[in-house]
């Protein structure tokens, strides 16, 4: 009788623990990124789970973790000391607007360093986007990995959105005599899948691609997308990667005069800009200190999905991967040591690009054009 009891007890304590949860629980959770001042230990991953949340993804290039929690639980989280800051999972887009024709690979030169037998040969390009193609005709023999942070697996296949097969096309596309060609066509082309077929993302799977090109030894990384919201974090992943040697390139931002967008805006990264085959601004392009360089970006011909298509894009999207290619052929054809500090690495290809820019606009550098 003694241990029907006990057993009943139990079960209805049980019941009313499922029935009535936690406070946070019944609370609608929201997408957050948690940063610490420290690596995050596994105390602190479980008071996240105490509070009501869960933990999404644990990085390692940055003290943070992304999560999903109560507004009360993260008004409690905080307080805690161990905590940096706390701050939203912000929304990416592509930077990408209309179709239409081009000629980018050849207005910048490219057919030269090629035919001197500079493609790119050996050099590892990331393009951190909406996924690629990869069995295209102008893509499949230089296609060699990724990984897709949307859907957590290592598949970065994309079979509806353009985007980021495009990008690709534009560094990568093999002289092959078939289609277009690309600017660094011998690139070693990788594809970390970061922004769903609609073209959006979060800033939580954007520093996930990132972390996974720093430990993956990417050179280049190239990311065609932006947000006009500022992230602590994805500052941070931008900055840490730097200083692990990776060439970050990213578009401005198709915002028609307004602020360079990030993660172009950061220090860490290279803002492109976009021009018309003219090399005047294009209509779409931002206007701001940031800006570093300017590429080819408006009716750029390059590779669609369905595995022999082409197709015409403008933006700064199509800009940046022009300045990543460059930066491909620079790296393969023996960079020196342009900042003679004994290192040859990621910001001498920084300088080297800067210093081969054709000035355009105002004398030296602009806010229109950077560099050049």
């Amino acid at each position: 009788m003694k241990k029907s009891f006990s057993v009943l007890i139990t079960f209805l304590t049980i019941i009313t623990i499922l029935l009535s949860g936690t406070a946070y629980s019944e609370e609608p959770r929201r997408d957050i990124i948690i940063g610490f001042h420290q690596m995050p230990i596994p105390s602190e991953k479980a008071l996240i789970y105490s509070e009501g949340g869960f933990v999404k993804h644990e990085y390692r290039l940055i003290p943070a973790v992304s999560a999903s929690l109560s507004e009360q639980a993260i008004d409690d989280m905080r307080k805690n000391p161990r905590v940096a800051y706390i701050e939203d999972d912000v929304i990416l887009t592509i930077a990408t607007d209309e179709y239409v024709n081009s000629t980018g690979v050849s207005h910048i030169g490219c057919e030269i360093a090629h035919n001197n037998g500079i493609g790119g040969t050996g050099v590892k390009v990331a393009v951190i986007d909406t996924g690629v193609d990869y069995t295209h005709e102008d893509l499949d023999a230089n296609y060699k990995g990724g990984y897709d942070f949307v859907f957590n697996d290592p598949d970065p296949f994309e079979a509806y959105n353009s985007h980021g097969t495009h990008v690709a096309g534009v560094i990568a596309a093999e002289r092959n005599n078939v289609g277009v060609v690309g600017v660094a066509p011998n690139v070693s082309l990788y594809a970390v899948r970061v922004l769903d077929s609609a073209g959006f993302g979060t800033a939580s799977w954007v520093i996930a691609g990132i972390e996974w090109a720093v430990y993956n030894d990417m050179d280049v990384v190239v990311m065609s997308l932006g947000t006009s919201v500022y992230s602590q974090s994805l500052r941070d992943a931008c900055c840490n990667a730097s200083d692990a040697g990776v060439l970050l390139v990213a578009a401005a931002g198709n915002t028609y005069g307004g602020n360079v967008t990030y993660p172009a805006r950061y220090d860490s990264v290279m803002a492109v800009t976009a021009t018309y085959p003219d090399d005047n601004r294009a209509s779409l392009s931002p206007i701001g200190q940031e800006v570093e360089l300017a590429a080819p970006g408006v009716n750029i011909r390059s590779t669609f999905v369905g595995g022999s298509s082409y197709g015409n894009l403008s933006g700064t999207s199509q800009a940046a991967p022009h300045v990543a290619g460059t930066a491909a052929l620079i790296i393969s054809s023996n960079l020196s040591d342009v900042n003679d500090d004994g290192v040859v690495n990621n910001e001498d290809v920084r300088l080297q690009l800067q210093s081969m820019a054709q000035d355009l606009g105002d004398p030296g550098k602009d806010d229109v054009y950077g560099y050049g």
